[in-house]
């Protein structure tokens, strides 16, 4: 199902919403991942109406369109995002080295003229950092995805998963 999905849905939005304690987060937040959309999860039915709205607020017309970074970070996923009003938007990845300055936010607007915002990274020996960026990021999820939605099973997504569990903690 989820190479199916991953195959078929790079033109429309995947949004996916899972209520109860005992749905399977990482299946749902994979299948919006694939469509550009969003995953919510709710406890119980008395926060439904709360996350309702905040889906509600990512189905309209996006601030801009086609978000991304230049130059590119590392093992980033998706390389473009869309951003949508009152929706915080963060792209996350990695650099190898130093890290570059200044980086570029470029987008679309709705009327197609390019947004392009200008920042400067501020590099930390924060060692917390790589251990929130490989649990953010879910990477050993994203491996454990390609390794069950791959028609080969490659065994070196295997060691890929345990080297990069390892690695980050």
């Amino acid at each position: 199902m989820l190479r199916q999905v991953h195959q078929q849905a790079r033109d429309c939005r995947i949004f996916t919403v899972g209520i109860d304690r005992a749905v399977n987060a990482s299946l749902l937040e994979r299948l919006a991942g694939y469509g550009g959309g969003h995953c919510a999860l709710v406890e119980s039915e008395d926060r439904l109406d709360e996350v309702l709205r905040a889906v509600h607020r990512r189905l309209g017309a996006p601030l801009l369109t086609e978000v991304r970074l230049e130059p590119a970070l590392e093992e980033m996923a998706p390389d473009t995002v869309d951003l949508f009003p009152g929706v915080p938007l963060r792209l996350g990845g990695r650099w190898s080295g130093p890290a570059p300055a200044p980086v570029v936010v470029t987008g679309r607007a709705p009327d197609g003229q390019m947004f392009r915002q200008t920042l400067t990274p501020v590099e930390t020996a924060d060692s917390a950092v790589r251990t929130l960026w490989a649990r953010a990021r879910a990477r050993v999820l994203d491996l454990e995805h390609r390794f069950a939605a791959g028609a080969d099973r490659d065994p070196r997504l295997a060691d890929a998963i345990t080297a990069f569990s390892l690695r980050y903690g």
